[in-house]
């Protein structure tokens, strides 16, 4: 669990998200976490207004997650697939000459289970081609995420790729 410090201010009018607060009149209370986050909330009376400040921290907190990092690079002809499930990444070639493993460099938390979930975050630091996400992490399918690589030039180009999943 976080730290969170809590700053109470004299009252004033705030506003959620460009809107004006509806939750009540109250105290301006300014709630920070370790992670930088910053929010406003009203500090009123009644079970509805405590809903709302711990949904509101709950999603600062989870903003923070960590997530998990794979950096990949090799070299693909043709079209190919990456096939990650838990930290084991498999490229299989689809056309074009056989494609070798390349390199995996994982950093971040490890996985719940091994598992890694989706939404999959694809950036793409080098190569010619097209470059897509196949199919998301989830457990239909084994919590595997594919990744999709279309180089339809001739010969191989090295691609450079950086996934991250939150933990």
């Amino acid at each position: 669990m976080k730290d969170v410090r809590v700053r109470v201010s004299p009252s004033a009018p705030i506003h959620f998200n460009r809107f004006p607060s509806v939750i009540g009149l109250g105290k301006r209370v300014l709630v920070k976490t370790t992670g930088g986050i910053e929010m406003t909330v009203v500090k009123t009376f009644g079970v509805l207004s405590f809903f709302f400040v711990a949904v509101l921290l709950l999603g600062a907190q989870n903003g923070n997650a960590q997530r998990t990092q794979l950096d990949w690079d090799g070299l693909i002809d043709d079209e190919a697939s990456l096939i990650i499930r838990y930290r084991t990444v498999v490229v299989r070639t689809i056309s074009g000459q056989r494609n070798g493993q390349g390199h995996s460099q994982w950093s971040g938390r490890r996985p719940r289970n091994g598992r890694l979930s989706a939404p999959v975050n694809l950036n793409r630091r080098g190569g010619r081609g097209r470059v897509w996400v196949q199919s998301s992490p989830s457990a239909l399918n084994g919590w595997t995420t594919i990744i999709r690589i279309s180089d339809p030039r001739g010969g191989a180009d090295r691609y450079r790729l950086r996934l991250r999943w939150r933990s």
